[in-house]
């Protein structure tokens, strides 16, 4: 089994720090900079390997982002619990490299967060482009970092 840096807990409480830090700088300035699909990756693998105290420090790290964002809160929490019980596991059939399998999930994240900024949030041009801006910084983090 391959370790992965997600696995390590300091790792996940630094990264609720960035990710707190991140969210309140840029949502002054009016970026949405959110580093969520680096979060749901964190889910995932905390979920998967059984990570609970993890699992509690990515779960506050979503209701800083949900917070920030104007969404409603734990929408993103459920949202990620049933993706993970009902469609990860149909997109990790079809998908067996795991680094693919990372970016089909950041993409699959950001697809979906998109129709939840649908239901709760005033949809247009900007969030689309703030969509690819994280979806470019997050394939950049996973790329290079984890």
């Amino acid at each position: 089994m391959k370790q992965n840096l997600l696995d390590n807990p300091i790792v996940i409480v630094l990264l609720l720090i960035v990710v707190f830090l991140l969210n309140t700088i840029t949502s002054t300035f009016f970026i949405k900079l959110t580093m969520s699909g680096i979060v749901f990756l964190a889910f995932l693998n905390s979920v998967d390997k059984k990570y609970y105290n993890s699992l509690f420090v990515v779960i506050l790290s979503f209701l800083v982002i949900e917070s920030n964002q104007g969404l409603n809160l734990f929408s993103l929490i459920l949202f990620s619990f049933l993706s993970y019980f009902l469609i990860i596991p149909y997109l990790d059939k079809f998908f067996t490299i795991q680094g693919v399998r990372d970016f089909v999930h950041i993409f699959y994240f950001y697809f979906m967060l998109a129709l939840i900024y649908s239901f709760f949030v005033e949809f247009d041009l900007n969030i689309i482009v703030y969509f690819i801006m994280n979806f470019i910084l997050d394939v950049l983090i996973l790329g290079f970092i984890l």
